[in-house]
């Protein structure tokens, strides 16, 4: 599941645009937010403070967010928490392998090394990497009776033979309500 159509980014407005348009016109799909009987977001704020004792400081952040509810309004907090943290992690990892080139080969950097750390911590570097992570997210997550949950069975779009996709999906929910209309 990349996110390369599916993030608000700024340099993916046009593709996430359609992707929306897609997921609307061609899946009959309706924002979540028209499920809620009083849609409403409102705006929550955040007071994040970290506190290092060696060094006797204190970090404040201060940040807000437009949900729907204060749990929304916290998973998005955490959300944040962790890229920050695999950015950080990233780039450390990128900082211990300069510090052992110093160590084996004296201050004198390479000018290519510098340039491939410079790259490395990039923000062009850091969209990859989410890239790549969201890529390993699984596509579908089912959760919930499993006795439902273990009878799922999944196709692709291409491995639908007649029909399109939605059909294909309304057939199915029309198979398994006539079943239970039968019992």
């Amino acid at each position: 599941m990349g996110i390369d159509a599916y993030s608000q980014n700024e340099n993916n407005r046009e593709k996430r645009d359609e992707y929306i348009k897609k997921l609307e016109e061609e899946f009959n799909m309706k924002d979540i937010v028209n499920y809620f009987p009083f849609p409403m977001n409102t705006v929550f704020g955040f007071n994040s403070i970290m506190i290092d004792n060696e060094k006797a400081e204190i970090d404040q952040r201060r940040a807000y967010i437009d949900a729907q509810n204060p749990v929304i309004a916290m998973a998005i907090y955490w959300d944040s928490l962790w890229q920050q943290a695999m950015i950080t992690v990233t780039h450390a990892q990128l900082d211990i392998v300069e510090r052992a080139f110093r160590a084996k080969h004296g201050d004198e950097l390479g000018d290519d090394l510098k340039a491939l750390l410079k790259v490395l911590k990039s923000e062009e570097a850091n969209d990859s990497m989410f890239q790549a992570f969201y890529g390993s997210v699984p596509d579908i997550i089912n959760i919930g009776n499993p006795m439902l949950v273990g009878n799922v069975v999944a196709k692709s779009e291409e491995e639908v033979v007649e029909g399109d996709f939605k059909q294909a999906v309304d057939d199915l929910l029309k198979d398994v309500f006539k079943k239970d209309e039968e019992e």
